[in-house]
């Protein structure tokens, strides 16, 4: 194991998390229970589609009174197309997911590459501690920690910093699954560091590994 620490770099661990973490195309339903206050919460459910280097659609299909609602993430770039205006508007990646404590990035970006450079890599038990820092202001967060299990190469936790370095958010991922070879956390938690009783669960209800997507699934004016 200490030969292997030493053969990898920050860098090189996270393109094979990157690797590891999802298939190059999938379907998947996720619920998602918002708790706003200890007595105030909100569900959602959404269908997800995503293939890499194409792009990821996350449509909701309840609450009713937002059923219909889609987000397209290409590259960088974050559309949202709500029925009820007949419009669609552009996001940021930084943008609170549905009022949730995640980010549009934490559930729509399909790698970590595209907003983080890895900057240091320790090992401690069955884990890597890995952190990584945003290439610029329009990632997420400024700085994330991870640890990583060894065996899967799966983040099993992350402390989430804000631009100030203060800890924003802290992400739990949990129950991990084998779908066609890759190991899915079917369970997430990110729990507000600064407002306690604030908290988003998210479970995975069907996950589908694929082959492709037909031709223009991912374009803006599909959304519509």
């Amino acid at each position: 194991m200490i030969l292997l620490l030493l053969s990898l770099t920050p860098e090189a661990l996270l393109e094979k998390i990157d690797q590891s973490l999802k298939p190059p195309a999938y379907s998947a339903v996720i619920i998602m229970k918002n708790h706003l206050s200890e007595k105030n919460t909100v569900d959602y459910k959404f269908l997800i589609k995503s293939q890499k280097d194409r792009g990821t659609i996350i449509e909701v299909l309840s609450p009713a009174r937002e059923a219909g609602r889609k987000m397209l993430l290409i590259e960088r770039n974050i559309w949202l197309y709500a029925p009820e205006i007949n419009r669609t508007i552009r996001l940021s990646l930084r943008d609170r997911f549905f009022g949730s404590e995640f980010t549009n990035g934490d559930l729509l970006a399909s790698q970590y590459r595209d907003n983080y450079r890895a900057v240091s890599l320790d090992s401690t038990g069955k884990f890597y501690h890995l952190v990584l820092l945003a290439k610029d202001k329009k990632a997420p967060y400024s700085r994330i920690e991870m640890d990583v299990r060894k065996d899967i190469l799966v983040p099993v936790s992350m402390n989430l910093y804000a631009l100030s370095g203060r800890l924003l958010r802290r992400m739990e991922m949990k129950d991990i699954r084998v779908f066609d070879g890759y190991h899915i956390a079917t369970y997430m938690v990110v729990k507000n560091q600064i407002t306690p009783e604030k908290y988003t669960e998210v479970w995975v209800e069907r996950f589908q590994p694929i082959t492709t997507f037909p031709e223009g699934t991912f374009r803006p004016w599909r959304l519509e």
